[in-house]
C-alpha cells in the first residue's frame, strides 16, 4: 500500500470528527466575513418575497411529510447512522469504513446528541433539509438570474418535483 493511503487511512480513522468540525469553523467564518454581500442579497428581497420563500418552504414540507417515514428497524443497515453511532460511543472508525465522506456522518452525530437516537430524527433531518433547499434553489437562481420570477419557478419546481419529496423519507425495508 503506497504511503499517501496509509496516511489517509490513518486521518480517515482518528481525525476524521475534527476535519468535519474544522470545516464547519471555516464554512462559519466564511460567512462572517461575507456578511455584508450576504446582508445586500437580502436586502433586495421584500417581505412579500420572504413571504413567498415561506410559502415554498411549507409547500416542499409538507410535500416531503407524505409517505413513509424511516421508523423501520431496517434502517439499522445505513452506513451513516452506524459511523454515527461510532462517533457517539467515541470509537474510532474502522479501515474498511473510508470509502465515503463523513459529514452526514458528522451532522447525525450532532442531531442523534440534541434530539436522541431515534430514526424519526434522522426522517426530520431530512425533510427539514430538503426543504430548505428549495431556498437556496431560490437563491442561487436570484444571484445567477437577478430575475425574482425564474428564481420563484426554480424554487417551486424543486419544491414540487416528485423525486425530490420521495428520497428524504428514506424508507428502507
Amino acid at each position: 500500500m503506497p504511503l499517501g493511503l496509509d496516511v489517509f487511512i490513518w486521518i480517515s480513522r482518528n481525525l476524521s470528527l475534527h476535519f468535519v468540525l474544522l470545516n464547519i469553523f471555516v464554512l462559519l467564518v466564511l460567512i462572517y466575513i461575507n456578511r455584508s454581500s450576504l446582508y445586500s442579497l437580502f436586502a433586495r428581497l421584500t417581505k412579500r418575497d420572504f413571504l413567498a420563500l415561506v410559502a415554498i418552504f411549507v409547500l416542499a414540507l409538507s410535500l416531503r411529510l407524505i409517505g413513509d417515514s424511516c421508523v423501520t428497524a431496517s434502517a439499522k443497515l445505513w452506513e451513516h447512522v452506524d459511523t454515527a453511532e461510532y462517533f457517539l460511543r467515541g470509537e474510532p472508525l474502522d479501515i474498511e469504513d473510508v470509502g465515503y465522506p463523513k459529514g452526514y456522518a458528522t451532522l447525525l452525530f450532532v442531531f442523534f446528541t440534541l434530539f436522541g437516537r431515534r430514526f424519526v430524527t434522522i426522517f426530520w433531518l431530512n425533510v427539514v433539509a430538503s426543504s430548505l433547499t428549495a431556498i437556496s434553489v431560490f437563491l442561487i437562481a436570484f444571484l445567477l438570474c437577478r430575475h425574482k420570477a425564474t428564481s420563484y419557478f426554480a424554487s417551486f419546481i424543486y419544491a414540487v418535483f416528485p423525486y425530490l419529496y420521495i428520497i428524504p423519507n428514506f424508507p428502507l425495508r
